[in-house]
């Protein structure tokens, strides 16, 4: 056999290649990709099978689906230690692979326009041993298990989200500096939803609150009320398949002594619980902190009318702080902190740090309330004063 391999003194030996560059996206993707190979490993399956938006977002480092999308039309991821490939609908492929996944180095099984996903996942599972993300006969559950990793945000997933709570804090600051008194709380959730969908966010759920109405509805929504002095802005958006949530409440003339002291005291407790939101902390704790700053106060009770945090990231609700959950706060992890008095709440998105929670949702061009908590200098949105408009 003719031996063809150039030696080290021939002046055509090839140069080693010098490695391609992938993109921060898809290295992240390669992370997971490994860390289900160890569980694969360890159960003995062959693949992983991801049905559910938020495990299937949180694998593909970005979104993948758009949220109207039923059940029998979403795609399906399948991981394996050498592969990953989506399942879809022949129709979607083009648009999928345009929009989310070229250059990811995923594979593509599709099912025809006239057939069923359901019918071709279940011959597939039938044929290998797979974990999955949804209870599925002769598989196995691993659902714990991505709960847990899904909630802690690689410093890509962390650099996506700081993106997506920037963008969202300009539309919120932008929507309050240009309303005015007589709209109505639909006329200004559209035009926060018109600004959020300009930019790529994608409004998961608007509340706009014109003067008390907060202090009867703890999620109000928005109505046809009618905006007279003063009026929160609070969103949740959505971008790269990640969550995030803020407020925004401006005031038109100077603040009664009601709105100013219950907005002072919702602020108060927003910047403690900021410092409270750190590695090793349960729910427990932050809502402790709250009733000892409420104490002796006239709303010593209000802490207990609604949840005031919850665990975010690749799904709205991760979940609730309540007093008898045994998790704990780990570093990287996301979470929506909101302190509601009376009829003002401030709420922020938040990561998770050895020391204070950073916040997603920092100010960009708004008043500022600067507090300094156990040492720490904390800034947090004020209201916005402005002038009310003359009677023409």
């Amino acid at each position: 056999m003719m031996n063809t391999a150039f030696s080290s003194n021939d002046d055509f030996a090839a140069a080693e290649a010098p490695p391609i560059p992938i993109s921060p996206r898809r290295a992240d993707i390669k992370i997971k990709q490994a860390k289900l190979a160890e569980l694969l490993a360890e159960m003995e399956c062959e693949g992983v099978l991801l049905l559910e938006p938020e495990n299937i977002h949180w694998f593909v480092s970005g979104s993948l689906m758009d949220r109207s999308w039923g059940d029998s039309d979403r795609p399906a991821i399948i991981v394996n230690p050498q592969q990953r490939c989506v399942i879809c609908h022949t129709v979607e492929t083009q648009r999928i692979f345009d929009d989310a996944l070229d250059g990811l180095g995923f594979l593509v099984r599709e099912w025809p326009v006239w057939g069923s996903k359901s019918d071709g996942l279940a011959e597939f599972v039938t044929r290998h041993r797979l974990a999955v993300d949804r209870p599925l006969p002769g598989a196995h559950l691993i659902t714990p298990w991505l709960d847990a990793e899904r909630r802690r945000l690689s410093p890509f997933e962390q650099e996506r989200l700081a993106e997506l709570g920037l963008a969202l804090a300009h539309d919120l600051e932008v929507t309050a500096g240009s309303l005015q008194p007589g709209d109505t709380e639909a006329e200004v959730a559209g035009q926060l939803a018109h600004r959020l969908l300009r930019h790529g966010l994608d409004p998961v759920r608007l509340e706009v609150i014109a003067d008390d109405r907060l202090r009867r509805y703890r999620r109000p929504g928005f109505t046809n009320t009618v905006v007279e002095t003063v009026c929160q802005l609070q969103a949740t958006a959505s971008r790269f398949g990640l969550f995030a949530s803020a407020s925004r409440t401006v005031c038109f003339g100077a603040p009664t002594d009601t709105v100013r002291q219950e907005f002072d005291r919702a602020s108060q407790l927003q910047a403690i619980g900021r410092c409270s939101i750190i590695s090793g902390q349960r729910p427990v704790n932050l809502i402790e902190a709250a009733r000892i700053h409420l104490r002796g106060t006239v709303h010593e009770h209000d802490y207990r009318l609604d949840y005031p945090g919850r665990w975010t990231g690749r799904r709205d609700v991760e979940e609730w702080f309540r007093p008898n959950s045994p998790a704990r706060l780990d570093p990287g992890q996301a979470v929506v902190w909101q302190a509601t008095i009376g009829s003002m709440a401030v709420c922020e998105t938040l990561l998770v740090e050895e020391s204070r929670g950073r916040s997603f949702t920092g100010i960009e061009d708004w008043p500022i309330r600067r507090y300094v908590v156990q040492g720490e200098r904390i800034d947090c949105p004020d209201l916005l004063v402005r002038n009310r408009p003359a009677m023409s």
